[in-house]
């Protein structure tokens, strides 16, 4: 005897079953993965430590490789040297926007804390701050990471970005990635995530974690910034970013933050979410961009 199998029918049923599933735990599949680049093709050894995506383009910071580099972000090619930082420049560790300022700022291993205008021309505004790592903006002012002391740094727009300790802890100490919004939230060593309000470690609860499916792994990154009502936080263990709902903005010190969905990867090539070290989110906030090794992967949101 045999069973004639409609594999229409089938096929039906199976997208029926991953709706609900889908639905169940608030899982939206992340849709037209691509490889924009891969940046070691190009330019051997070169590695990338942070992205940003701005006016129409990507720029890319590769200490190794001692530059920064442009990718168009609306038709994908070869990456090529951001020619107007290419003098003066030494190790680019990160960069940044700021949209109080207008401008990018990008952080100098050796040469320390640069405004960059929008011709690309550089106004060198501290010396080498420490071993300092990550950088973010926050009402004009630009926050900076040093990991090993475990120290955060300032550098205040209203005095002409004079540098001064914001505080210490040894929560910050070996820590993967930090965002600003009034708190600041860090990824620590363990790939844990921490909040400090006020510069003093405070509660961090992640409500309605049932609908999750999985606990958070060991988280990679987080981003945030102050125009966004939403924390997004890459577990690659999980191949997903999950979306946290943030608090109202009069309740800053409301320590629970509400799950609101995921994005998970169901690609067959799982080395390429396993190694996300870094992410941006488009200003229209459709597209997502992940740094997998040396490779830079867009994600229609």
């Amino acid at each position: 005897m045999s069973l004639n199998i409609n594999n229409s029918e089938i096929e039906n049923l199976r997208r029926q079953i991953n709706n609900v599933y889908y639905t169940i735990n608030d899982i939206t599949p992340m849709s037209n993965v691509q490889i924009l680049s891969d940046i070691s093709i190009f330019y051997p050894g070169s590695n990338i430590s942070s992205i940003l995506d701005l006016g129409g383009n990507i720029y890319i910071t590769s200490p190794s490789s001692q530059y920064v580099f442009s990718l168009s972000n609306s038709s994908p090619s070869n990456p090529s040297i951001f020619e107007s930082l290419k003098s003066g420049i030494s190790i680019p560790q990160y960069i940044t926007y700021s949209v109080t300022d207008s401008s990018m700022f990008l952080y100098d291993v050796n040469n320390g804390l640069y405004k960059v205008s929008s011709s690309g021309s550089l106004q060198n505004l501290t010396n080498p701050i420490a071993s300092v790592k990550y950088i973010k903006s926050f009402l004009g002012n630009i926050y900076m990471l040093d990991p090993s002391s475990g120290t955060m740094y300032i550098a205040n727009q209203s005095n002409g970005y004079r540098v001064s300790k914001d505080f210490t802890s040894p929560v910050l100490k070996g820590s993967k990635s930090f965002a600003v919004d009034g708190n600041i939230f860090v990824v620590d060593s363990s790939g844990s995530i921490e909040r400090f309000y006020a510069n003093q470690l405070t509660p961090f609860n992640i409500t309605n974690q049932e609908a999750m499916e999985y606990p958070l792994g060991e988280v990679s990154y987080i981003y945030d910034n102050m125009y966004t009502n939403d924390l997004f936080v890459v577990d690659p263990s999980h191949e997903r970013v999950v979306v946290l709902q943030k608090p109202a903005i009069n309740a800053t010190n409301t320590i629970d933050y509400k799950f609101v969905k995921q994005y998970v990867y169901f690609g067959s090539d799982s080395k390429i979410f396993s190694h996300i070290t870094y992410m941006d989110i488009s200003s229209n906030g459709n597209t997502l961009y992940l740094v997998s090794g040396t490779k830079i992967i867009r994600v229609s949101l």
